[in-house]
């Protein structure tokens, strides 16, 4: 059911004359305007776009299922690095599952499992509480933010192996079981996050607990079921919440470039030396170190996948301030802008919400193909996993064995 329908039956199936029947109109049918013909650029692009983000959601889980049965094996899970890609791997898999199964049945595509209460006379200090669509949204907005804290987490330990190799810390930042550790850690405190409102949730009955409005204690007082509520109090935090999450991509936006330019630092330090030793030496150039390209183009794709949405909700939440008219739409421009221009800046905003999502599918998509292409044990692994690799033909030589008894001179027994 789309936002349209439920606005629909708001108004008018919920209504205490949804029952009666309306006075008939003398109107020309030719005269009637068909509003779903007309279609802005603005409307195209976000139809499009979803359709195609929704096929890249697709192919995200595909290639994230292959990819997280690479890195289970044992000889690629006794890393860190790609211990804490495991957990960025599921995070990404949970996240993509829900957001495409969420969207499919807006479509009507699957059945809903979730269920959401008509009911619209509920005491005034709490709302309805959907706890089955919560659900899946807690773990839908909880999972991002795990994925991106451990792909910066990621790129922590790297720079700190490369700055202090020999401290004592160092070794047990590497070790499996603290990967592991800050796996669950970041996982139980993203969870808690949001879904702390669950733990203030109550059950009221109908028609004990109906609101004030007379005409609504009419329709509902033969209405006998129990709901889940909040408290207005909860709800409005959890709305509060809502308004300061573009910052949750901000901020670890921001602290991804720090951490990288320390690494480059260090690493540009470290090549100095060795090209020095190789001269000295008269040895041959040294490698790249592939798991630091790989840190630093996830960085990169973490920045675009994560920056841009980020920067694009602030305009949207905090750049435009609401009109008193129309309480859904943001009208006057704090951004020097003409406001036909500015117009024209929010409808590309709005319209471009799948076009930026769809940079976190190929970010989530190149996971493999980088690890693929930069590790030789993560693509011997892969090999051997999708069967790629060439079954070399073992060939059995056989030596005839010659006793040493059988080679001796006989003797002669006398």
């Amino acid at each position: 059911m789309t936002d349209y329908d439920y606005q629909y039956q708001y108004e008018y199936k919920s209504s205490p004359t949804s029952s009666s029947s309306y006075p008939s109109y003398s109107y020309e049918v030719s005269k009637d305007y068909n509003y779903l013909e007309e279609q802005t650029v603005y409307d195209k692009i976000y139809s499009y776009s979803s359709d195609v983000n929704f096929l890249f959601q697709a192919i995200v889980i595909l290639i994230n299922l292959v990819h997280l049965l690479i890195l289970i094996q044992k000889e690629i899970r006794s890393n860190t690095i790609y211990v804490l890609m495991i957990g960025i791997c599921v995070s990404d898999l949970l996240n993509f599952s829900i957001s495409i199964y969420l969207e499919g049945v807006d479509r009507g595509w699957y059945r809903r499992i979730f269920s959401f209460s008509n009911l619209d006379c509920l005491r005034e200090d709490y709302e309805i509480f959907n706890v089955g669509y919560e659900v899946f949204r807690a773990l839908q907005n909880s999972t991002r933010p795990i994925s991106v804290w451990l792909a910066i987490l990621m790129a922590l330990f790297r720079t700190i192996t490369i700055l202090y190799p020999l401290k004592p810390f160092t070794a047990k930042i590497s070790s499996f079981y603290f990967a592991l550790c800050q796996i669950l850690l970041h996982s139980f405190t993203w969870l808690a996050y949001y879904s702390w409102n669950f733990l203030f949730l109550s059950s009221l009955n109908y028609p004990q607990n109906l609101c004030d409005d007379e005409e609504k204690k009419i329709v509902n007082r033969n209405s006998t079921q129990y709901v889940f509520a909040i408290s207005v109090h909860f709800y409005e935090i959890t709305n509060t919440r809502e308004s300061w999450e573009h910052w949750i991509r901000i901020v670890p936006t921001l602290s991804y470039p720090v951490l990288t330019a320390l690494l480059l630092f260090k690493l540009s330090e470290i090549k100095e030396q060795r090209r020095h030793a190789n001269e000295r030496n008269n040895k041959k150039k040294e490698k790249f170190d592939n798991l630091t390209k790989l840190i630093l183009f996830m960085t990169i794709s973490f920045m675009l996948s994560e920056g841009i949405d980020g920067v694009r909700s602030f305009l949207i939440i905090d750049a435009f301030s609401w009109g008193s008219e129309f309480p859904n739409l943001r009208l006057v421009s704090i951004l020097p802008f003409h406001p036909i221009s500015s117009l024209s800046f929010r409808k590309t905003l709005l319209s471009s919400h799948y076009i930026i999502t769809s940079l976190r599918c190929f970010n989530a998509m190149s996971h493999l193909f980088v690890c693929y292409a930069m590790s030789s044990q993560y693509r011997n692994t892969a090999r051997r996993i999708l069967y790629l690799e060439k079954k070399q033909s073992i060939s059995m030589k056989v030596i005839p064995v010659i006793s040493a008894s059988s080679t001796s001179p006989r003797t002669s027994r006398k």
